[in-house]
C-alpha cells in the first residue's frame, strides 16, 4: 500500500512540474508573439541624396519600371504590383504633378522640333531584395523567416541629368500575418513620403 502511495505521489509531482514548465514556456511565447505583432514590421529608410530644392517646377514625373535585380526570386505578378503601387502613390503627391509611365509619355510626345520639352523628373530605380520567407515558420515564431523587400530609387532632372533625390527603403515583416503585398504597400507609401515635401506648400 505504501508503495502505491509513493508511486502516486511521484506521478502527481511530475504532473505538477510539467504543468509549471508548460505554463512558464507558454507565457513568454504569448508575450513574444504580442510584442512582435506591434514591432515585427520595421521599415528601414536610408537617404542617399536628400531633396535639396523645391520640386514644384517639375510639373511632370515620368515613372520607369523598377529594374529587377533579384531575377526569378520575385514572381512577375509581384513585380507588376510593386510598380503599380509606386505609380498610385506618386499620383497622390501634393499639388498633383502629372505622373505618367515613361513609355506612355514617350509615345504621346510630339517630335522635339515641334514642341519644347517640358520640365520633368524621371523616377527610376532597382529592386535590390525580395524574400517572401515561409509562412509556416513564421506561425511557429521563427522570426528569421521574415518577408523582406528592398527598393532603391532616384529622381533625376530630365533636362540636366542631375540627381535631385535618392533613397533606399527596406520593408521587413516577421509577423505571422506578414505578406509581401503588405511590405510593398509600405515601400510605396514611404516613397511618396520622401517626394511629398518637394511639392508641399
Amino acid at each position: 500500500m505504501r508503495g502505491n502511495h509513493s508511486a502516486l505521489s511521484s506521478i502527481f509531482s511530475l504532473a505538477v512540474v510539467s504543468a509549471c514548465l508548460a505554463g512558464c514556456s507558454w507565457r513568454p511565447y504569448v508575450a513574444t508573439r504580442a510584442i512582435r505583432q506591434f514591432t515585427g514590421a520595421p521599415t528601414r529608410f536610408h537617404s542617399i541624396a536628400p531633396l535639396h530644392e523645391s520640386l514644384k517646377p517639375f510639373r511632370a514625373i515620368e515613372v520607369k519600371p523598377l529594374e529587377n535585380l533579384v531575377g526569378n526570386h520575385m514572381p512577375p505578378q509581384m513585380e507588376r504590383y510593386l510598380n503599380e503601387r509606386v505609380m498610385q502613390e506618386l499620383q497622390l503627391l501634393k499639388s498633383s504633378p502629372k505622373v505618367v509611365a515613361y513609355d506612355e509619355w514617350l509615345s504621346s510626345q510630339e517630335p522635339a522640333s515641334m514642341a519644347p520639352e517640358e520640365s520633368a523628373l524621371i523616377f527610376e530605380g532597382y529592386i535590390d531584395d525580395y524574400d517572401p520567407g515561409y509562412v509556416g515558420l513564421r506561425l511557429l515564431e521563427f522570426g528569421f523567416n521574415h518577408v523582406a523587400v528592398t527598393v532603391r530609387f532616384q529622381l533625376r532632372d530630365k533636362r540636366s541629368g542631375e540627381i535631385v533625390g535618392a533613397a533606399s527603403i527596406t520593408a521587413q515583416d516577421d509577423r505571422a500575418t506578414a505578406t509581401t503585398r503588405g511590405a510593398i504597400d509600405r515601400i510605396a507609401k514611404r516613397i511618396r513620403k520622401f517626394v511629398n515635401p518637394g511639392y508641399g506648400e
